[in-house]
């Protein structure tokens, strides 16, 4: 019965998406103008806000619009297609911002909840698959000026051989139904340490979630 409903659910999808592509094409011979499906809406507010580059993002997206555009050079795929990588990290960087739901954040852009779900997971994976191009411990040469940055900011040659600084944060979460305790902290609330060492300027040089 479940193969015979997913193998339903396979064709029904295949002809929903074949219908699209069928109407977009009337459209198109109809109008005389190619049509998009993933067309950007640019009146919706927040998207208005990023084309307006005078405008401050922080409040809405927790990064700078320079660190934003470093993000999505560090993130830009060869090929690009759908909605663009410029958009997908703009909806992906805004969920983390506010933690909301697929849904909200599908009607902040004007996309289908369902193009948000997918964006999110392949932002997270490509994030994922370039850390190492961001996040790294400095080379052997670089020690020494790490060490010193270390000593300015001390004011005593003693920390002259630090490499960074250690420490950690419990993220508090919703824990699952089966192995809670394991999600327990000393504190006693739930959550998942994170574990991060920067430099003297604050960088970040490794990180760990566990």
């Amino acid at each position: 019965m479940f193969l015979r409903l997913s193998a339903t659910n396979r064709r029904n999808q295949r002809r929903r998406r074949g219908l699209r592509r069928l109407r977009m094409l009337v459209d198109q011979l109809m109008t005389g103008a190619p049509t998009r499906y993933c067309a950007i809406n640019p009146n919706m507010p927040i998207l208005r806000m990023w084309f307006d580059v005078e405008t401050e993002l922080r409040q809405d997206f927790r990064l700078s619009r320079t660190a934003m555009h470093s993000l999505q050079r560090l993130l830009q795929r060869e090929q690009d297609h759908g909605w663009g990588n410029e958009l997908e990290v703009l909806i992906y960087t805004y969920w983390l911002t506010h933690g909301v739901s697929y849904r909200v954040v599908s009607r902040v852009f004007n996309v289908p909840k369902a193009t948000v779900h997918r964006i999110i997971h392949r932002v997270a994976q490509n994030i994922w698959d370039n850390l190492s191009k961001a996040i790294c411990f400095p080379l052997t040469v670089d020690l020494p000026a790490v060490g010193q940055g270390f000593v300015n900011i001390s004011g005593t040659p003693a920390f002259h051989n630090v490499v960074g600084a250690i420490d950690g944060s419990h993220i508090w979460i919703k824990p699952p139904q089966r192995h809670r305790l394991d999600y327990l902290n000393y504190k006693g609330f739930y959550s998942i340490n994170m574990q991060a060492i920067c430099d003297s300027n604050g960088r970040f040089l490794d990180i760990y979630v566990g």
